[in-house]
């Protein structure tokens, strides 16, 4: 039994792995080869195949291993971007199905209290189950779109983040709830998705990030919450250095022509002869 728990966390998330007899020996027993050879790891694969604890199977002739759908999808939930498909081969239908019926009344089976299981082994049972699933997700979409229940002076704020952000959740909506029931008006809420938008960050933690940095100023209108706004934006323009760009600048000399030179001669000329005739302040 202790090899049995040892396995599963070897498995991938369809409760596939490989089944050499010596890989799973290396993987479980990395330590104990000399007591656990890879002829003593048969016999316990093949005894947790007979106890109906796992499916030992081949396929083009490699070995692998399946853990029964009984036991594990009880207790192993796709999260996240976990992978809902094996890089394993699945087992030949029939003969799992097989193995199956051999061992339902084997300890998986009656101790997990779902005996009524079984795998799908042909196509109507495969397309009811189909049809099964689809009702089911079907019932459980209309749960959560009736489980937001939406007050009348909060209905502005959702529409306002299902339109920017995404369908809002029920625990979004809890949340953008709570800064109401805190003293934070609606249209403040809605002030905050905007600022969101133009931010680039429509995500539901930006905006309780502005929402907790204005309720931590005392702002809890969307007229103050605008105010501080234009006031921030004024005072970062205020800090911004001048533009060399836009700074006025010196005219640039041009080089003299010959019209140029002449004209300062007979400037000069002039000037020289004017001189002569004048007196100086002190000169007799």
């Amino acid at each position: 039994m202790l090899a049995y728990t040892w396995l599963i966390p070897s498995a991938d998330n369809v409760g596939r792995m490989e089944g050499d007899e010596d890989v799973v020996a290396s993987m479980i027993f990395p330590r104990q080869r000399d007591v656990v050879p890879p002829e003593r790891m048969a016999e316990i694969l093949l005894q947790l195949h007979n106890a109906g604890l796992l499916y030992w199977y081949e396929n083009n002739g490699e070995k692998f291993i399946q853990f029964p759908e009984t036991s594990w999808d009880k207790h192993q939930k796709m999260v996240g971007n976990m992978k809902a498909e094996s890089d394993f081969p699945a087992p030949e239908k029939d003969a799992y199905c097989q193995w199956f019926e051999e061992t339902r009344h084997g300890y998986i089976h009656v101790h997990t209290g779902i005996n009524e299981y079984k795998p799908v082994c042909n196509e109507e049972e495969e397309k009811r189950r189909e049809e099964e699933d689809e009702e089911e997700e079907k019932r459980a979409r209309e749960d959560r779109a009736d489980v937001v229940i939406v007050p009348p002076d909060f209905k502005d704020v959702v529409e306002a983040f299902n339109k920017n952000i995404h369908p809002i959740t029920p625990i979004e909506a809890e949340k953008l709830e709570a800064w109401q029931e805190d003293g934070m008006e609606p249209g403040v809420l809605i002030f905050a998705i905007e600022q969101a938008v133009l931010a680039g960050n429509r995500t539901a933690s930006y905006i309780n990030g502005i929402l907790l940095n204005l309720h931590s100023e005392g702002i809890t209108t969307r007229a103050h919450a605008e105010a501080r706004e234009r006031d921030r934006i004024q005072s970062k323009r205020r800090r911004k250095p001048p533009d060399p760009e836009q700074q006025p600048r010196a005219p640039t000399a041009r080089p003299l022509t010959d019209e140029d030179r002449m004209r300062i001669q007979e400037a000069d000329k002039l000037i020289a002869e004017l001189s002569k005739g004048m007196v100086m302040p002190g000169e007799p």
